[in-house]
C-alpha cells in the first residue's frame, strides 16, 4: 500500500531503482577510494556523504512507496554502520534526519545509541 498518494507505484519503482542503481555505483568507487587511500582522504570523505545522502533517500522512498518496514530497516542499518565507520563528524541534517527516521521506523534508543 503506497503511503504518498500524491504519486503513483510507477513513479517509485523508476526512482528507487535509479536510486539502488546509484547507490551500487557509489559503494563501489566509495569502498576502492577507502581501501587505496583511507577514510580521512577527501574523495573518501565526500563519497561517503553522498552514501549518506542516499540512503536516506532510499528510506524516504522506500518507506512513501508502503514497503514494509523490515525492508526498510535494512537501508536505515546501512546508514547507521556507514556512519559509525566512518571517522568524520556527521552534520546536524544527517543526525536529525536519522533518528527522526529510526523513531519512524520504530527503532529503539538503545539501538540508535549503539
Amino acid at each position: 500500500m503506497i503511503r504518498d498518494h500524491i504519486q503513483d507505484e510507477q513513479y517509485f519503482d523508476n526512482y528507487i531503482n535509479n536510486l539502488y542503481t546509484r547507490i551500487n555505483r557509489f559503494e563501489e568507487v566509495t569502498s576502492k577510494i577507502v581501501a587505496e587511500k583511507g577514510y580521512q582522504d577527501k574523495g573518501a570523505i565526500n563519497g561517503l556523504y553522498t552514501l549518506q545522502g542516499f540512503y536516506l533517500n532510499a528510506i524516504k522512498a522506500l518507506y512513501s512507496s508502503g514497503t514494509s518496514l523490515a525492508d526498510i530497516n535494512k537501508f536505515f542499518k546501512k546508514f547507521i554502520d556507514l556512519s559509525y565507520n566512518f571517522k568524520h563528524p556527521l552534520t546536524y541534517n544527517l543526525i536529525l534526519d536519522g533518528v527522526s527516521l529510526g523513531i519512524l521506523l520504530g527503532i529503539s534508543t538503545a539501538d540508535l545509541i549503539n
